[in-house]
């Protein structure tokens, strides 16, 4: 099973404390001794030249290292939200983000990964709203879906969860329940076009265990997030820095028969760690992961 960790948070600062960008990222990743590299087009990497006329010799650069460093791109990552609300504040970024999907999935096919995370949309609260925001959903993907096939990637969908700002607590939004997202792919009915990405830690917010929503999605399956937290908070830490049962998720990852890759989105733990440091917590991260991979294996 490859082994996988996004680019995004060790990209944002090298060992002199300086931005690393996407390609030192990759360096970084394959000394640790990954498999692949999960592209993250979000956050720091925004600014990186992902949706310029020429990002092609940007991405060409980015397979270049790739290759000198003997790894791969399995996956990637979108920008997010998909919609905001629709306030005129909103309104410039609601009319750039269908654009900079697109881009950002047409990046990823670029550089080789298999399967992109589109968030879905969940601008508006979800309770009284299900069918609103899964049709809403069905025309984002089928409309993304062409440029993903001529890509040659599939869009993965994510289980989410949503905030309540009054309360000031996690509650359930799009995708959230995995029954829902089962109902989703189905309705989709594409799987040239697309797949299921679990993100292990936001199971837990919602009142879910993993375990449960793996064996729930089963063989429609096909990626994954991997990362921990205290079931309150989404801290986005390595297996074992919270609270959630790995034992049960690699039993529950045999007994499906998961087939695709174990990519990390623990970036989370790196916030604080100095540029000096993130090779060895590289490092750390990709001996847990070898360990995980071990016990799944170990259920089969």
């Amino acid at each position: 099973m490859i082994i996988s960790t996004m680019t995004g948070a060790c990209g944002r600062i090298d060992a002199g404390g300086k931005p690393a960008g996407t390609a030192e990222a990759v360096r970084m990743i394959a000394k640790a001794g990954f498999d692949a590299f999960d592209l993250t087009i979000t956050g720091q990497a925004m600014r990186e030249p992902f949706f310029t006329d020429d990002r092609f010799e940007y991405l060409d650069g980015i397979k270049k290292t790739a290759k000198e460093c003997g790894i791969v791109c399995n996956q990637s990552h979108a920008p997010y939200p998909s919609l905001l609300r629709d306030e005129p504040r909103y309104k410039e970024y609601n009319d750039t983000i269908y654009g900079l999907l697109e881009k950002a999935i047409e990046d990823a096919g670029y550089v080789g990964a298999k399967s992109i995370v589109v968030h879905p949309i969940c601008h508006v609260p979800y309770r009284g709203n299900e069918k609103y925001l899964k049709d809403m959903n069905m025309d984002l993907y089928r409309s993304l879906a062409p440029t993903a096939k001529k890509a040659g990637i599939k869009i993965a969908l994510e289980n989410m969860f949503d905030w309540d700002p009054v309360r000031k607590h996690i509650i359930d939004t799009s995708c959230e329940d995995p029954y829902e997202m089962c109902d989703w792919f189905d309705t989709l009915a594409d799987e040239e076009a697309f797949t299921v990405c679990l993100d292990i830690g936001h199971t837990v917010l919602c009142r879910r265990e993993p375990d449960e929503a793996i064996r729930v999605i089963g063989k429609r399956l096909g990626a994954l997030h991997v990362h921990d937290n205290d079931y309150i908070s989404d801290r986005h830490a390595v297996p074992f820095a919270g609270i959630i049962n790995w034992d049960n998720v690699c039993r529950a990852l045999a007994e499906v028969d998961y087939k695709g890759d174990f990519t990390f989105e623990s970036d989370g733990s790196l916030g604080g760690v100095p540029g000096e440091l993130v090779p060895a917590w590289l490092g750390f991260t990709h001996e847990i992961g070898k360990y995980l991979v071990n016990k799944i294996n170990s259920f089969r």
